[in-house]
């Protein structure tokens, strides 16, 4: 598997736009991935993965009701009436967000819920007791917007939204969610969720952010409300990024000093160099089949040498935190700088003392004569 590899190619010339635009229509794979986790209706609290070991930039639970604490984290209070314009606030950690909706008359209310114990127990049936909502519209591929800010460009997060069934609709209540987490400003990963399929569950969008925000949109695709939102979380994953040469550098010098930034100061890291994206992908310390390894580097930079002129490379860094454990980077690429550079005819100046009829001194540089091969003539008049 090497999706991530693929996603090299993401931020290619702007007249990429509209094709890229068509090919999300059609579900087209992207930079984040998106993963639905149901949740069991016994032991909830362990099985939701909300830990205070993780580092959150956003943690909140939305609605009429008192905010919970789950696993020792603390969840926010969302707001504290209903959305009638967009609302910019800073989450207690220090991130800003915005919560606002597609439409110019906004309406995002808030709402007490109802009693979801068949569903979940614990604390996370607070979480999942009430939430807010985009209302009283019924057009479809209108919703309910949420604003995550001051991310770190190139660090990977979790975000996640904690949804269940309310009722049973027909058809089911279908929400389509859209991020732009690593696009700047292309809603390339989507998803389709059966917000009323049954149970409790929730939707975990894994990305590295290209800028400093992420824009999630919760979008009706069915004439109904749209989205429950009952909490959301945004988690920091914790992996190098910030990569010099930078992702997708070009001409770069044949023997550079990779660096990178971590996130655990404690750490050591792991750094794997080859020439093939999916061998760089699967290396391990114990495997590094096909690349170039450095275990246990104490510092943020790697110098692996002269590399091949004109070759591109892939690269990761895994930080290996206090526990001991891996955790697995992005792969990252760049391709050295050409061993020369051709050097336009329109760049040089050719003269002689003397020359005759159609065998001028400028024959010798502008590529008379030359065939396919580069094979030079015997004319006279080529040469």
């Amino acid at each position: 598997m090497c999706n991530v590899c693929s996603l090299m190619l993401r931020r290619s010339a702007r007249v990429a736009a509209a094709i890229l635009a068509a090919l999300l229509l059609t579900g087209a794979a992207s930079a984040g991935t998106m993963t639905i986790v149901d949740l069991p209706a016994k032991g909830t609290d362990a099985a939701i993965g909300i830990s205070a070991t993780k580092t959150y930039t956003h943690a909140f639970d939305f609605g009429t009701n008192a905010p919970v604490t789950i696993n020792g984290v603390a969840l926010e209070q969302g707001p504290t009436a209903n959305v009638t314009a967009a609302t910019p606030r800073t989450s207690a950690q220090g991130f800003g967000y915005t919560i606002t909706d597609t439409r110019s008359s906004i309406n995002v209310q808030r709402h007490a819920g109802n009693d979801p114990s068949s569903q979940v127990d614990g604390d996370s049936a607070g979480l999942l007791r009430d939430m807010i909502y985009h209302a009283g519209s019924t057009a479809i591929g209108a919703g309910a917007v949420l604003i995550l800010s001051d991310l770190t460009p190139g660090a990977t997060y979790s975000f996640r939204w904690y949804y269940r069934a309310w009722g049973n609709p027909t058809p089911n209540r279908t929400i389509c969610v859209q991020a732009d987490g690593g696009h700047n400003g292309w809603f390339c990963d989507v998803r389709n969720v059966s917000s009323d399929g049954g149970g409790a569950h929730y939707l975990d969008y894994t990305y590295t952010c290209d800028d400093k925000d992420v824009t999630i949109r919760f979008l009706t695709t069915y004439t109904n409300n749209g989205a429950h939102i009952y909490g959301i979380t945004n988690e920091l994953v914790r992996s190098p990024y910030g990569p010099s040469p930078a992702d997708r550098a070009v001409e770069v010098v044949a023997a550079p000093v990779l660096t990178w930034r971590g996130i655990e100061p404690a750490g050591t890291y792991n750094v794997y160099l080859g020439t093939s994206c999916a061998d760089v992908d699967a290396a391990t310390v114990a495997a590094p089949v096909g690349v170039l390894a450095a275990a246990g580097r104490p510092t943020t930079d790697f110098t692996p040498g002269r590399l091949e002129p004109g070759t591109k490379y892939y690269w990761r860094v895994d930080e290996v935190g206090a526990a001991g454990t891996p955790v697995k980077g992005a792969v990252w690429s760049f391709t050295v700088e050409p061993a020369s550079f051709p050097l336009g005819k329109a760049n040089i100046t050719t003269t002689a003392s003397s020359a005759s009829a159609n065998m001028g001194p400028e024959k010798t540089a502008d590529g008379s004569g030359l065939n396919a091969d580069d094979q030079h003539s015997t004319a006279g008049a080529d040469m």
